[in-house]
């Protein structure tokens, strides 16, 4: 629960203890103060009140200027943005969301460089219109094939452009370069190892920085700042398609009250710059379109076309992706292409645990995960995000409620190895889940809700860029009995998935009253409301064969017959329906779709009666 705007609601819930302690001088006026200006000294020309969402924002009329109560705050206790965001999750008791492996940041790295006046790189930069006084304020420096890494040689050039990166801490942690001549169309581009994501320019930012413009590459980036030196120009390390930058600037970019994106004008700059306004916040972002004929910044400072806009006013004219209640059918173009190249994907291969399936996890859908308790279910969940992390890298958020996460953990480890984890390696083998894997676990203090919840995976969302959510499971964040309150949470949770683009498995619970758990659950035996099965766009079934478990308590083992079975009653997005036999492997704790793949041995009454049985 630590997205910008729920530490602002928290901090604004806590106005009444938080505003005579920082600013003794402003003076009360029913839900609102007034005070001489931000800094808080006597006066009455600035206010402080309440706004919309219930987060309180200042406003000094003097200046005009106007802030949010974080920025507020962070204002008047000075330090770093870091700084003032940890004493403010301190404050209002905000635990973050935990990921299980975090990358660690890499020791500066070291490269013999020289100036670049004079220089074969200096001529590139110039002949594209970059000046030297842009080339000193991005500290660029021009670097020799020879004095690149071992592991980077041989190369077809001689001389590179090296730029230096820099995190938002001010840590050199990469150094990337450009090398100067093209090979069958192709640059040459390298970087030091290993590779962390962040943007290129975080010097020049300072606290008080409120607006930047983010730019697809560093020739880019300087075009911008020489059109435009007002606003700090940032650059992607490496490109549009790769955005795990957001993941380790995140907590930075949140001091900005306005982020231009300059992608590319084309169709992959576009798809990037959505995907960018999503995750850094809608109403935040701004794309800055280029006229046509222009592919990016560089071309078009380079331009010596007469007449054409100036870059200030481009700014002006940039746009919000904020949703309009009325759009035309022109606006969908791009999403349109985005369905066409999924509905080609699907139909070429299924990225499925069983491809033979007839089935995928979305993006836009949820997914409910039924069974009776003791049926497999979570273990049958666990199979499958495995899958979705290792072979499909998708980055996963669990909020687990009833299952701890170390034990998640240990099952996961065990699948993935083929036994089970040994304390002796446990770290390295938790490598596997770094960038991949986060979890939410329930706080024995707060009741957990689906408003929480959603607060949780939207941070998961925008931040790392989780795009499959897992909810175990549906009746710890609803009342008992209370059949609207889950068709409301099944419905919203099937919404957040459409909205953001991501996928979810909401696990709930079988009602083995009506039928008896000898029959495998259909949608209706969904316990709660009925309502779940119909907001869901896809439900799985788990069911055990408990029927065989005891005969082989009475020596009677039938490996034909199967441990269980694995049943999709409901697939809006195709219709099919699945119905299949599933078989358990002890010795690696996965499914299988044969007796044979399981590895079946006829030892099966021991597995049934073993204490680590993991139905």
């Amino acid at each position: 629960m630590s997205s910008p705007d729920e530490i602002c609601r928290a901090l604004s819930e806590r106005m009444n203890q938080l505003m005579p302690e920082f600013f003794p001088k402003a003076t009360k006026s029913g839900a609102s103060w007034r005070m001489g200006d931000l800094d808080g000294n006597p006066g009455k020309s600035t206010g402080v009140f309440r706004g919309a969402g219930g987060i309180y924002f200042a406003k000094d009329a003097a200046t005009d200027e106007s802030v949010n109560v974080l920025t507020l705050f962070h204002k008047k206790r000075g330090g770093s943005w870091v700084e003032t965001l940890a004493w403010a999750k301190k404050t209002c008791g905000i635990v973050d969301v935990k990921q299980v492996v975090k990358k660690p940041k890499p020791r500066k790295p070291s490269l013999t460089c020289v100036s670049m006046r004079g220089t074969a790189p200096y001529k590139y930069l110039t002949d594209r219109g970059i000046q030297e006084q842009t080339m000193s304020k991005y500290n660029l420096r021009r670097l020799l094939r020879k004095d690149l890494p071992p592991s980077q040689q041989p190369r077809w050039n001689e001389e590179y452009i090296r730029f230096p990166y820099e995190d938002s801490e001010g840590d050199t942690v990469m150094y990337k370069w450009l090398g100067l001549e093209r090979k069958d169309g192709r640059k040459e581009i390298g970087s030091t190892a290993p590779q962390y994501a962040t943007l290129w320019g975080h010097w020049l930012v300072n606290a008080n920085t409120k607006r930047v413009l983010i730019t697809e590459g560093e020739v880019d980036a300087m075009s911008v700042d020489q059109m435009c030196p007002d606003i700090p120009s940032l650059s992607m390390p490496t490109g549009a398609s790769n955005l795990d930058w957001i993941n380790n600037d995140y907590e930075r970019l949140q001091q900005f009250e306005k982020i231009y994106i300059l992608t590319d004008m084309d169709t992959a700059g576009e798809q990037a710059a959505q995907k960018i306004a999503k995750r850094l916040g809608l109403t935040r972002c701004f794309r800055v379109s280029l006229p046509e004929g222009y592919k990016d910044a560089n071309d078009f400072l380079m331009s010596k076309e007469h007449g054409k806009p100036t870059f200030d006013s481009l700014l002006e004219e940039a746009k919000t992706y904020d949703p309009q209640q009325l759009r035309s059918a022109g606006d969908y173009a791009y999403g349109i292409a985005e369905e066409i190249a999924r509905f080609e994907i699907e139909s070429q291969s299924n990225n499925f645990i069983w491809a033979e399936l007839p089935f995928r996890f979305r993006q836009g859908e949820m997914t409910v995960v039924t069974g009776y308790p003791g049926h497999g279910k979570s273990q049958v969940v666990y199979q499958m995000l495995l899958h979705e992390m290792i072979h499909n890298k998708r980055k996963v958020c669990i909020a687990s409620f009833e299952i701890p996460a170390k034990n998640m953990l240990f099952n996961l480890l065990w699948m993935l190895n083929g036994r089970s984890p040994k304390v002796e390696t446990i770290d390295e083998e938790l490598k596997v889940f770094e960038d991949l894997l986060w979890f939410i676990e329930s706080d024995e203090d707060n009741t957990a809700s689906w408003a929480g919840l959603k607060e949780d995976f939207l941070y998961a969302n925008r931040r790392f860029g989780c795009d499959l959510f897992v909810v175990d499971a549906l009746m710890h964040i609803t009342k008992k009995g209370d059949a609207e309150g889950t068709d409301l949470v099944a419905k919203q949770s099937a919404k957040f998935c459409v909205v953001n683009d991501a996928s979810m498995m909401l696990i709930c619970h079988a009602d083995a009253k009506k039928r008896g758990n000898d029959h495998v659950p259909e949608v209706e035996d969904v316990l709660g409301g009925q309502g779940i099965g119909g907001a869901a766009h896809n439900v799985i079934s788990v069911w055990r064969n408990k029927d065989k478990e005891r005969k082989a308590e009475e020596g009677c083992v039938d490996d034909k017959e199967p441990d269980g079975k694995f049943y999709i009653s409901k697939q809006r997005s195709t219709g099919n329906t699945v119905f299949r036999n599933l078989w358990f492997s002890k010795n690696t704790r996965k499914f299988f779709l044969t007796a044979e793949e399981a590895s079946y041995r006829p030892s099966y009454k021991q597995a049934v009666v073993d204490a680590d049985d993991p139905f």
